[in-house]
């Protein structure tokens, strides 16, 4: 399987270091979209790890490849990461995102102070932050399950600004929840002079400043009055005047790094509520409640399921899953083992561990340890590259064909690393790819970043990009007319290693790492199915089984279904990280046999049709990235 397969560049002058897919025939390759995906041979056991998206998904496909399957999962019901936090810490069945499909009433509390209309059951997005609360009721009143914290409002755990801000107890006020940031405000919160009232006002201005709440005044007290800067960086009264003059909206500015909610009733990629709502019925529904419905159809193929189980260690001599189960050991036995965690969890599980017990290769445990390197992004600014342009409806991740190309630098500034994003114009992107290779196209960058910066007054950024020696890691778009979709930055020190686990499913190993682990940290959703894949291959070749194709199987068999209106355009971003952790984009439509894939060429994509099957990509995946180490090309087989 390797790390897939790398077809020669398509366009004249671009370089071949820069690889770039277009794999509209794959499908024919294995047989057409009713070909099976391979088929095991009679009794090899597979055992499971995890039951999010990809595990269940990936049980399924093995129990329908004659494996005898067992799935284990450490919550009491399926889910996998769309469980919040840790088992032990009782933070049980904490999805996400809130459950709009199950609390319409609860929505329409909630969504429209926070910055939210309902439109035919449908929460529509006129704010800056997705709010990614959960919520309970008692008597009628919605209340933070604090004890059972999920996860924070994007606008502070997506470090807007740096503002790596946290929240505690939320105080109910004049009709609005207050969030008390704690962090960077932790010298106004000390101030014995402050009334704590208005603190918390100014973390709600933030919180929801474009409903018509004014802003300037939060700039002005946190950065100028009171010198409490994200990451110890001084802004000036003359930056404070050049953040106010980007668009104000929320969707496209500098202290912005969230995606909202459009008319459309899918968004593939994004933030914690893009990548975990779903429409379901015409509702929306959440991702956890999928993967429920998912895991409900596994008994009737015969997949023996072990929810409430840790797992303790994998004996690879033995070849047995080892397990605790209601305080009691259990052990299962494999021919393959299959993990669909995420990094930090294959951490835990210790399949980072070298010596002895060591069930991965050198080069993956590793990559392993490398990735599940903390946050070092200490602070993260979001710059348009034309500020000038008034479109309160532009998000930061386009989900749309588009005129705009993102783009990030990551440098270091001293132990830490501080990560710029900007937007520049895609027809950029054909003049970068014209620079030469790889080095090249990271050289102008780099300088076209610094004109950027200093172009809108960040002369402090740019100051510090212009010391090339500094620049880390550069990622950018492809310069397709169709540029846009969603975008997702891989963490820091994330950048060249997931190659690394890649390879190990084409070892010999019998132990696999296939879920978003495998393919990098990024859209969740289309990375475990591509997991799936991945892992399904991997297995059926180390079992000796028959595989469809011995580089894919068609993806598009293993989606789910979902109802869209009828001829509603859409954009789905497709994730393989390769060895570097980029995404590249394409669009996804469902209802069309991957047979006919569009074709990332054309000028139009189709439309969608009222319902099909998602997702659709195998005939339009392609990839362009700046490898940090490239991968020799090779034609396809």
């Amino acid at each position: 399987m390797g790390g897939g397969c790398y077809g020669k560049p398509t366009r004249d002058g671009a370089s071949p270091d820069m690889p770039r897919v277009h794999a509209a025939h794959w499908v024919q390759q294995c047989g057409g979209v009713g070909a099976p995906l391979g088929k095991a041979e009679p009794g090899t056991k597979a055992v499971v790890i995890r039951a999010g998206l990809t595990g269940v998904v990936l049980s399924k496909q093995l129990a329908l490849a004659g494996f005898e399957v067992t799935l284990v999962e450490a919550f009491p019901e399926a889910g996998g990461r769309l469980i919040s936090q840790e088992l032990e810490e009782d933070l049980f069945a904490v999805p996400a995102a809130m459950r709009f499909g199950e609390a319409s009433d609860l929505a329409d509390m909630f969504v429209k102070p926070y910055g939210y209309t309902i439109t035919d059951g449908l929460p529509m997005a006129n704010a800056n932050v997705v709010p990614t609360l959960m919520f309970d009721t008692e008597d009628g009143v919605p209340v933070l399950r604090d004890d059972k914290r999920g996860i924070m409002p994007d606008a502070y755990l997506n470090a807007s600004a740096g503002m790596k801000a946290l929240f505690e107890q939320p105080i109910f006020h004049d009709g609005l929840f207050m969030f008390p940031p704690l962090n960077d405000f932790r010298m106004l919160l000390e101030n014995p002079n402050a009334d704590p009232i208005a603190l918390l006002e100014i973390g709600q201005r933030v919180y929801n400043y474009v409903a018509g709440l004014d802003i300037e005044e939060f700039y002005t007290k946190v950065f100028v009055d009171n010198g409490t800067p994200p990451g110890s960086v001084s802004w000036s009264e003359d930056d404070v005047a050049c953040a106010l003059q980007l668009p104000a909206t929320g969707r496209h500015d500098t202290f912005s790094d969230i995606s909202a909610w459009t008319d459309m009733k899918w968004f593939l990629t994004g933030s914690v509520v893009n990548q975990t709502c779903l429409t379901k019925g015409g509702k929306m529904a959440d991702a956890h409640e999928l993967v429920l419905d998912m895991a409900a159809e596994l008994g009737g193929l015969g997949v023996e399921e072990h929810y409430g189980t840790r797992v303790a260690g994998v004996d690879k001599d033995l070849k047995r899953v080892n397990a605790t189960q209601n305080g009691r050991a259990v052990s299962f036995d494999y021919d393959v083992v299959l993990v669909t965690t995420t990094v930090p969890g294959a951490v835990k599980m210790g399949l980072a561990e070298t010596g002895a017990n060591q069930i991965l290769s050198d080069e993956v445990c590793a990559a392993l340890k490398e990735i599940n390197c903390p946050q070092t992004s200490k602070i993260e600014w979001v710059v348009s590259a034309q500020p000038w342009i008034d479109d309160p409806y532009l998000p930061r991740n386009i989900q749309m064909p588009s005129p705009f190309c993102p783009f990030y630098m990551l440098f270091n500034d001293g132990d830490e690393y501080a990560r710029v994003h900007c937007y520049a114009w895609a027809s950029d992107g054909p003049s970068l790819e014209a620079k030469g290779d790889a080095n090249d196209i990271r050289k102008a960058i780099i300088a076209n970043g610094h004109d950027l910066l200093d172009d809108t007054q960040f002369s402090a950024i740019a100051d510090a990009i212009d010391d090339t020696s500094r620049v880390a890691a550069v990622k950018h778009w492809h310069s397709d007319p169709l540029a846009g979709g969603g975008w997702t930055f891989p963490t820091a020190g994330q950048d060249g290693l997931v190659l690394d686990i890649l390879h190990n499913l084409s070892d010999d190993s019998s132990v696999f790492l296939c879920g978003s682990a495998a393919v990098g940290e990024g859209n969740w959703l289309v990375d475990g199915l591509r997991g799936v894949c991945l892992g399904l291959g991997a297995a059926l070749k180390a079992t000796g089984g028959e595989i469809s194709c011995p580089e894919w199987a068609p993806i598009n068999r293993l989606g789910f279904h979902i109802n869209y209106s009828e001829g509603r355009e859409a954009v789905c971003s497709t994730v393989y990280s390769g060895n570097t952790g980029v995404s590249p984009m394409g669009y996804g439509t469902c209802g069309i046999d991957a047979s006919n894939a569009y074709s990332s060429s054309s000028s139009t994509p189709p439309a969608l049709t009222a319902s099909g099957t998602f997702p659709s990509l195998l005939g339009r995946i392609h990839m362009f990235s700046i490898p940090t180490n490239p991968i020799p090309s090779k034609p396809c087989a």
